[in-house]
């Protein structure tokens, strides 16, 4: 190896070096989790003004959190990068309870869904959405599986409308005319 390539060599090294020791002083990377209690109220606090929690379901994993005040109003904190983001659990937010999982999803599509395991506590946090939205939590329902024998209906002339899943199609009143 030529004194050159040595050069290049020690750069390229050094250049590695310094790009990996900034991307952890600036946190890129970082696998941020919910502490504790205490963590979680600090960013809902954070988050909205005003807001004073006092109860905490934090996710086992540490990725969300619910935080309730004591007025009832409920905001979810949840992992978004390296940063924590949370919104409010209001009545157009839908919550899934499936055993020691409760799903929310907000009406904000950019937020996306949020699976909390909160253990034998999941049925609690569901029935406090019911006061807050007036309606309870829906059980966890896979989507209707296609039936393995007929295609889905791809056309008003033979029933329902495009997009359907097969057999559960109803006759349009356009399709029932061209037949009758």
């Amino acid at each position: 190896m030529n004194q050159a390539a040595l050069i290049q060599l020690g750069a390229s090294l050094v250049a590695v070096l310094f790009v990996a020791w900034l991307v952890k002083r600036i946190g890129l990377g970082a696998d941020p989790r919910i502490a504790d209690a205490d963590h979680a109220i600090r960013l809902a606090e954070e988050a909205e003004a005003g807001f004073k929690g006092i109860e905490v379901a934090r996710d086992r994993a540490g990725f969300a959190a619910i935080v309730r005040n004591a007025e009832g109003r409920m905001m979810l904190v949840r992992a978004h990068g390296n940063h924590f983001a949370a919104r409010p659990v209001d009545a157009a937010t839908v919550g899934r309870l499936d055993k020691e999982f409760l799903t929310l999803t907000g009406p904000e599509r950019t937020f996306g869904a949020v699976t909390l395991q909160l253990g034998k506590d999941a049925g609690m946090w569901a029935s406090r959405m019911r006061e807050i939205s007036g309606r309870s939590a829906l059980p966890n329902e896979a989507a209707p599986a296609r039936s393995p024998t007929r295609p889905p209906i791809s056309g008003y002339a033979v029933g329902g409308r495009v997009g359907e899943r097969a057999g559960a199609a109803t006759p349009s009143s356009e399709g029932a005319a061209k037949r009758g």
